[in-house]
């Protein structure tokens, strides 16, 4: 734990006498610390500034005068943070330590690499299981570390375990990102604590390997429409006069104007929205290129088709086909990072995607628009059509041969084990048990035939909740006032 910097004690003071004449003064003195703890908690919960709660605290006092609380509480930046450091960050740690510790529980370990300027911080977060407040998920520790290797990461995560007096024997799994150094095959962070802890399960991040099969089909589309995206954003976002001149050929078209968005390649879900944005105006941002002939860069010109005879809009069917495919996969990347969702729900989420690009491949459906498209230049250019055509299941193939490298769709898969207790299906002993073996829970002590009592109870009670749930929607959708009225009153 860290050393006290003597703050508290200047700022709170000796500690309460137990003298009757001088305890009306300390239990007003109580309320005024609880009264800063609770701000400064705020402050923390709400990610507020110190500066902007010192102003609030000064503020307080003038509204609230009459309040002798109110008044009395000294509360400025130096103080709000040594509150912070020395009182509700360690008694938060604790409390998650003594949780853990108490009811000797097993949990995951959490970790990611961030970067501020020239500095690498990782935070480490532990998630585990109570039946008292369901999943927890605690920061335990933040701290700066310049060795990203393996080796480097193991050991600094070693430290902060001893530190906070945890047990790499009640480890279950660990979750990070999909780099060599976290789950290389043959040495990594995983294979690092996979020696202390044999059973070890890999939670590797499944929204990135949504992400990158998206980026990985879309090198295999005959135009690079996320360069396209990049260029267009380039060449307005620095001029006033291009925009307005943009705005310009939008009410040509009697359209209304959208601000173009800025795409990162690095944040997963911000390619979509700027291709919708694009489409929204797609006519008078390829009418405003036309326009600057031999002024308009060269480079958007090859990227837009500018300087071929083809009367073919080319690029606009290919921006229609990557916003309805994109979509597929910005829907499963949000499912993923969802906050209702848990790892019984990753298996089904994951083959979900993988059976709708399949379907879309065996029905020859890139979208309704694209769709339309297509056929305006069949009856054309037949053979235009048919490259199209070829291009766009070729896209689906390689997001389709990604997916299976990096993510096991077979039954024997641990995540596939998982689904089938997720209570979206009946609830079976077979599956518990089939659960036990494959990730190895015989440590656990787990009596199998009380188990199986359990298991024949949730059956039955899930059975009358499903009941239940159909009875109220009934009574709901037919406006049952008279139930409602005497449940009510009950």
């Amino acid at each position: 734990m860290k050393k006290s910097s003597g703050l508290l004690e200047k700022f709170i003071g000796p500690a309460s006498a137990s003298t009757s004449s001088q305890g009306s003064f300390y239990s007003d003195k109580d309320n005024v610390t609880a009264a800063e703890l609770a701000l400064t908690y705020h402050t923390v919960k709400h990610n507020l500034s110190y500066n902007s709660m010192d102003c609030t605290v000064k503020l307080n006092k003038i509204i609230y005068v009459n309040s002798s609380t109110a008044t009395s509480i000294r509360l400025a930046r130096t103080k709000m943070e040594a509150l912070v450091t020395e009182v509700l960050g360690p008694y938060a740690l604790q409390n998650v330590i003594d949780d853990l510790n108490s009811n000797n529980l097993y949990f995951c370990l959490q970790t990611d690499a961030s970067n501020k300027k020239n500095i690498k911080l990782f935070p480490l977060v532990v998630q585990y299981f109570t039946a008292k407040n369901g999943i927890q998920s605690k920061l335990i520790d933040f701290y700066e570390n310049s060795n990203e290797s393996a080796d480097g990461m193991f050991h600094a995560i070693e430290k902060s375990i001893e530190q906070c007096k945890l047990s790499f024997s009640n480890i279950s799994g660990l979750s990070a990102d999909n780099t060599n150094a976290n789950f290389g095959i043959n040495h990594s962070l995983f294979t690092n604590i996979r020696d202390l802890v044999p059973d070890l399960i890999k939670g590797n991040c499944h929204a990135h390997i949504v992400h990158n099969c998206m980026k990985h089909a879309m090198n295999f589309l005959s135009y690079d429409i996320e360069n396209i995206i990049l260029k267009i954003y380039a060449h307005f976002s620095h001029s006033a006069v291009r925009r307005e001149e943009l705005k310009k050929f939008i009410e040509s078209v009697d359209g209304d104007f959208h601000e173009l968005k800025r795409h990162v390649g690095t944040r997963w879900l911000s390619l979509l929205p700027c291709i919708d944005t694009i489409l929204l105006n797609w006519r008078a941002i390829r009418n405003y290129f036309v326009s600057l002939g031999e002024d308009c860069p060269m480079i958007i010109q090859n990227l837009l088709l500018l300087n071929t005879s083809d009367n073919h809009d080319l690029i606009d069917v290919y921006f229609n086909f990557c916003s309805h495919i994109l979509n597929v996969f910005t829907k499963t990347v949000k499912f993923l990072e969802g906050n209702n969702i848990t790892i019984l729900d990753v298996y089904n989420i994951m083959h979900n995607l993988r059976k709708e690009l399949m379907k879309r491949k065996e029905d020859l459906f890139f979208g309704y628009e694209t769709g339309k498209k297509i056929k305006q230049i069949e009856m054309s250019s037949p053979e235009v059509s048919q490259k199209i055509h070829r291009n766009f299941i070729l896209f689906l193939d390689k997001a389709l041969m990604y997916l299976d490298k990096w993510f096991d769709f077979n039954q024997t898969n641990w995540l596939f084990s998982l689904s089938n207790i997720n209570l979206n299906s009946d609830v079976e002993y077979q599956h518990f048990s089939h659960l036990v073996e494959t990730l190895k829970l015989q440590k656990l002590n787990i009596n199998m035939d009380d188990l199986y009592e359990e298991v024949s109870l949730l059956k039955e009670l899930y059975a009358q909740f499903i009941i239940l749930k159909i009875f109220w929607n009934y009574l709901h959708h037919r406006s049952g006032k008279n139930f409602f009225k005497v449940v009510m009153i009950s």
